[in-house]
This record gives C-alpha cells, sequence and structure tokens, in this order.
C-alpha cells in the first residue's frame, strides 16, 4: 500500500504561504526562524517580513509589554536577519529604543505607536535630554539627536506616523504638555507627509489648544494628511492658516465648537 501521508514540510513554498495568511507576522517569525531551512526560508520571505507588530497581547483593552525573552530574541537573531524589508513597525512604549537601537532599517518608513503612556512620551521626546521650549537647530537639540541616534530615523525615513497617547491623569496642566510633545514631533519627524495624533484622555479635562500658536509652531511643507484632535473650531483656523501648506486631508474631532468672527474664516486656506 502506498504511504499517503503528507507532512507539512511537503507542501510548495507558496501552500505555506497562504497557511501562514493567517497568523500575524510577529508570530511567524517568532515561531519559525531557526525551526528548520524551509520554514526558515518561507518566514523570511517579504510577505512576513514587510510589516510587524510587536504589540503584546491585549486584554481588557490594555496592551501588555513583551518579555526580555522575547525581545532579545527578535533583536540578536531575527532583526538582523529581515531588516531589509521591514517598511512599517508597531511599537509599544517599552520597545522603542531597543527595536532601534538594535538595527538599522533602510526601508521603514511608516511608524505606529499606538496607547503610549503621556509620562513616559514626556520624557521620552523631553526627558534630561533637551526642552521642549528649545529651537530645532539649538545646541541642546543637536546633543538630544547625539543621545539617541534613531531619532535620526525618524528625520529623515518616516513619512506616516501613527501617534497615540493615552494620559490618564486627572492633572489639566497637563495639556501644556501635550502642545510641546505636538510641536517636537514636527521638529523630529521633518519628512512625515501622513500625521495621525490623539490624545486619549476620554475628555477628563478637555483636549489641548493650539489657537495660540505662532505661525511658525507646527509649520510643514511636505504633510498632506492631518488627523488630530483638539479642542475647538479655532484650533483649525489655527492649522489652516497656511503652515501646512500641502495638506489635502484634514480628519478632526472637536471638543466644542462656537460662534466665530466671519473674518476668520476667511484667513483660512482652502484645502483641494
Amino acid at each position: 500500500m502506498t504511504d499517503s501521508t503528507l507532512h507539512l514540510l511537503d507542501l510548495p513554498d507558496e501552500i505555506l504561504l497562504i497557511i501562514m495568511s493567517n497568523i500575524s507576522n510577529f508570530d511567524v517569525l517568532y515561531s519559525l526562524i531557526g525551526v528548520n531551512k524551509k520554514l526558515d526560508r518561507v518566514a523570511c520571505d517579504i510577505v512576513h517580513t514587510r510589516s510587524i507588530d510587536f504589540i503584546g497581547t491585549r486584554s481588557n483593552d490594555e496592551i501588555h509589554s513583551l518579555s526580555d525573552k522575547i525581545l532579545d530574541r527578535f533583536c540578536q537573531n531575527i532583526l538582523p536577519r529581515v531588516h531589509n524589508n521591514i517598511e512599517c513597525l508597531t511599537l509599544e512604549s517599552s520597545s522603542i529604543s531597543r527595536i532601534f537601537h538594535s538595527i538599522d532599517y533602510p526601508k521603514l518608513f511608516k511608524l505606529i505607536l499606538p496607547e503610549l503612556d503621556l509620562e513616559f512620551v514626556s520624557h521620552y521626546f523631553n526627558g534630561k535630554y533637551c526642552n521642549f521650549d528649545v529651537k530645532p537647530n539649538s545646541q541642546i537639540e543637536s546633543f538630544f539627536l547625539e543621545q539617541m541616534p534613531f531619532i535620526r530615523i525618524f528625520n529623515e525615513q518616516i513619512l506616516h506616523l501613527v501617534v497615540t497617547v493615552m494620559d490618564k491623569s486627572e492633572n489639566a496642566s497637563l495639556s501644556d504638555v501635550t502642545i510641546n510633545l505636538y510641536i517636537r514631533i514636527f521638529n523630529l519627524f521633518t519628512s512625515v507627509t501622513h500625521l495621525d495624533f490623539v490624545i486619549k484622555n476620554d475628555f477628563r479635562h478637555p483636549p489641548f489648544s493650539l489657537d495660540d500658536l505662532p505661525s511658525t509652531a507646527c509649520f510643514s511643507s511636505n504633510i498632506v494628511h492631518l488627523s488630530i484632535r483638539v479642542l475647538g473650531l479655532e484650533d483649525c483656523l489655527c492649522l489652516l492658516d497656511g503652515r501646512l501648506s500641502q495638506l489635502h486631508t484634514f480628519i478632526v474631532e472637536i471638543y466644542y465648537i462656537t460662534p466665530l468672527m466671519d473674518g476668520r474664516l476667511d484667513d483660512t486656506v482652502k484645502i483641494a
């Protein structure tokens, strides 16, 4: 009698790729790289390495950090083999530094940072290295870039940035921190064309306002898509005063709307 048993490794690569399409790229890479030559080759296919989501298990709407063991395996054994294919990374707070310090990502252009803690982000983009209020080309800014070299990747490569910051504080004064963070993003991610920026605080206190920002702040000739949550309609007008000259898609969530002077509407730039 002929043995009709078919083993997984007997399947052609095309069939294996179809099977693996039901598994996250993260799990494919972590589970199969190094198992054997065939699975290793299929796991390293660009289908599984173009975009990697490093967000840990989600339960009760909370994101759990990856263990050191998992990060060690990725940083030491997996990323060095697939980094040239990576175009998009989804990262949580604790893994950002390790992932970007482990190796370069020459094709990376999209970065997704969901549910970052406001206190963490404030320290991460500010911390001991520089003050949010300094000008982009100051000596302090240069020192900041030297201390965190992967910021150069942010500056030169990232075209699509998605940032969601979780504000769990009851302190309304943190509104200033979020404004400074928004300004800092414009200073550091100078090549960004698509920006999605949201502060989530369940409206314990109102979103930040941009109405009083000078026209030189949050200036970009590259951004064509902007999604943001602001305090009032005045903040929208602030962003449409010409500082975002190439903007053609504007998605905004407004906390409240008050009557406006018609004259302010006349000063806004039309979006094509």
